[in-house]
């Protein structure tokens, strides 16, 4: 679980977040200790990134929600883990992503586990 305090969520409530079982996979391959998410001048790199791909700076926090709802089809869950409204779910995200882009996205995994799954089925 990733465990958001009141404090810095958008709407000061506490909230749960299930780690997806891609996210776990990265985390095991990368591990936060030795793989920091925040690399020096970040808020540079990112800005330039943005600017460079004419992203918005809530992009990620979107994307996982529109795929959340297209994957999992449940606005209630998706509104308790993203912290909206099952109304504000209900009006930006529902069906605009379908189930198979869903799949895809919820199917990235690094390239370490992929290598490792593939030799572990190679083995079996």
């Amino acid at each position: 679980m990733i465990h958001i305090p009141a404090t810095v969520s958008k709407i000061r409530e506490p909230r749960r977040i299930t780690i997806q079982p891609n996210l776990e996979a990265w985390l095991r391959a990368y591990p936060l200790d030795r793989y920091p998410l925040v690399v020096g001048n970040f808020k540079k790199r990112r800005e330039r990134f943005k600017d460079r791909f004419n992203l918005t700076h809530d992009v990620l926090r979107h994307t996982f929600i529109s795929m959340f709802v297209a994957k999992f089809r449940s606005i209630g869950e998706a509104a308790i883990q993203a912290g909206n409204s099952e109304s504000i779910i209900r009006k930006h995200y529902l069906d605009l992503k379908a189930p198979n882009e869903a799949e895809d996205f919820f199917s990235i995994l690094p390239k370490k586990c992929v290598h490792a799954l593939r030799d572990h089925s190679v083995d079996a």
